[in-house]
């Protein structure tokens, strides 16, 4: 099974709403839903039962050196090229909780990459030239604009099943904090 570690982020009003104004462009685009959107703090690939659960059990005898902390969603932005990008999503404020939490995470279970915590909110697959420009026109109008702020008691980790219509998240533990 594919698996994740996440903070589950709800989709506020504003969110939603930048979410409809994107969705209204004609990219061929898949829009994250508002039950899968998080925020992925260590993604783990394909692992097998035996490895969930020595994951569970590692992260279960961590988690109470992590304390409640906020976190600010604040711009947009996207990774690919201006001209074809193929994510677009809302920043996180540097924070150093959340540094914390993806430390203790990296030093846990090794990290490949440095961590650009982010909120993904479209898959971009394609879209005509005219309307990339539009979407770039809204990634400039909300590059600095605040989106939320929200308290982070809880990590989950989840298990990702691809679906031809897209990812299907089934939680299979949480950690509260």
């Amino acid at each position: 099974m594919r698996v994740f570690l996440a903070i589950e982020i709800e989709q506020n009003d504003a969110i939603v709403k930048i979410i409809k104004k994107i969705s209204a462009l004609t990219i061929n685009q898949r829009i994250v839903t508002r039950q899968n959107s998080h925020l992925t703090v260590k993604f783990f690939g394909e692992k097998n039962p035996d490895e969930v659960e020595l994951i569970n059990n590692t992260i279960m005898k961590e988690i109470d050196s992590i304390k409640p902390f906020t976190i600010t969603l604040r711009g947009i932005g996207y990774f690919g090229d201006r001209r074809s990008p193929h994510v677009l999503w809302i920043g996180i404020d540097p924070s150093d909780e959340l540094k914390k939490l993806y430390d203790m995470v990296a030093l846990l279970f090794g990290s490949d990459r440095e961590a650009t915590p982010h909120l993904t909110i479209s898959r971009i697959k394609y879209g005509k030239l005219h309307d990339m420009t539009l979407l770039m026109n809204i990634i400039e109008q909300y590059k600095d604009v605040k989106f939320n702020t929200v308290t982070v008691n809880e990590i989950v980790l989840k298990e990702s099943i691809l679906e031809r219509h897209g990812a299907i998240y089934r939680t299979l533990y949480n950690y509260s904090f």
